[in-house]
């Protein structure tokens, strides 16, 4: 495996949306990489380099420098209202039990096409959920000043 020097990583990610009702897209090198990195793979990978230093903290400015430039942003992720943007005027923490997370994360995949066993995914995020609450950096925890609202009881229309 090659050595990356994140520093020097010439992709810079751009979100985009084209309408109202358009659903926002990631485009990277002109590729969108939108269902990519929603996927299984991709998100567990995610919370496995989080916990490098060095990597997070790369992320955190390219974020920070997207919200310096886009100031009415609307973001998601775990750190965005803890650390990557700690003084956004709005903040939301949204939770649901792990076992609805599961269901709902299983239901997501199965509806792409991409098989996914629900004690597995149920298994992956409880490990998540352990690895990114003890991370050294960036821990993940409710942002001070957020909402918090338990979804677990909703439906994808409420």
């Amino acid at each position: 495996m090659t050595p990356v020097n994140w520093r020097s990583w010439p992709a810079t990610p751009k979100s985009l949306s084209t309408g109202a009702n358009a659903r926002p897209s990631v485009i990277l090198n002109g590729e969108d990489v939108t269902q990519l990195i929603r996927s299984g793979e991709a998100s567990g990978a995610a919370s496995r380099v989080a916990v490098v230093p060095a990597i997070r903290e790369l992320l955190v400015a390219q974020q920070q420098q997207i919200g310096r430039q886009r100031q009415n942003l609307v973001t998601e992720g775990r750190d965005q209202g803890s650390v990557v943007f700690p003084d956004a005027q709005f903040k939301f923490y949204l939770d649901a039990t792990p076992q609805e997370r599961a269901r709902r994360r299983v239901a997501q995949l199965r509806s792409r096409g991409e098989i996914a066993d629900l004690n597995e995914t149920l298994r992956q995020i409880i490990e998540r959920d352990r690895r990114d609450s003890s991370r050294a950096t960036g821990p993940l925890s409710v942002p001070i000043g957020a909402r918090v609202i338990d979804t677990t009881s909703l439906t994808g229309n409420r």
